[in-house]
């Protein structure tokens, strides 16, 4: 199986981001100098609601890999058929919904049968932003064309995803 290889971002991109977030300080401080107290107010109200919801998801997905102590990548296996589903499918999807639950809570137990905006509290933009193109790339899956996949906006559990990725072209880089 490979591992997932990010392109580094080229020097334009950097240039971007620098002015991105000079930008954004510059608008920051701006809108501090011409009302402190409601700037202030917006900040500390944002960063709360961040730090209480991070705070939450990280003890729902640690009480829930705590009830499912010993479990591993072999159950979540067993839950499809090697003769129909590829198993690197299997494996990639495994692994990047690990990778992308580790800062809640490491190496937790993924099932088929979670679903990944209520058990494990992925985002949607997140699944088709990072974690599609991530396990496309693992699994040399293209994700042209993906609007004739039968899984095609119905993609909801674990299970879905990995069916989703298998119902789904090779590149043949992989």
């Amino acid at each position: 199986m490979p591992k997932l290889q990010r392109p580094k971002p080229s020097l334009g991109i950097k240039l971007l981001a620098a002015l991105l977030v000079l930008g954004l300080c510059y608008g920051g401080y701006a809108a501090f100098m011409a009302a402190p107290w409601v700037s202030t107010t917006v900040l500390v109200a944002v960063v709360a609601s961040t730090m209480v919801t991070t705070h939450h998801n990280r003890r729902t997905l640690q009480s829930l890999a705590s009830q499912r102590a010993g479990e591993s990548i072999c159950g979540f296996a067993r839950s499809f058929d090697p003769r129909v589903v590829d198993t690197w499918v299997v494996r990639a999807v495994y692994e990047q919904l690990q990778a992308e639950l580790d800062d809640l809570s490491s190496q937790f137990p993924v099932r088929a049968s979670d679903d990944l905006l209520d058990n494990l509290l992925l985002d949607p933009d997140d699944l088709d932003m990072s974690l599609a193109p991530d396990i496309a790339q693992r699994t040399g899956r293209s994700l042209d064309h993906a609007d004739g996949n039968p899984y095609f906006g119905k993609v909801h559990t674990a299970r879905d995803l990995v069916l989703f990725f298998n119902a789904q072209a090779r590149t043949g880089t992989a």
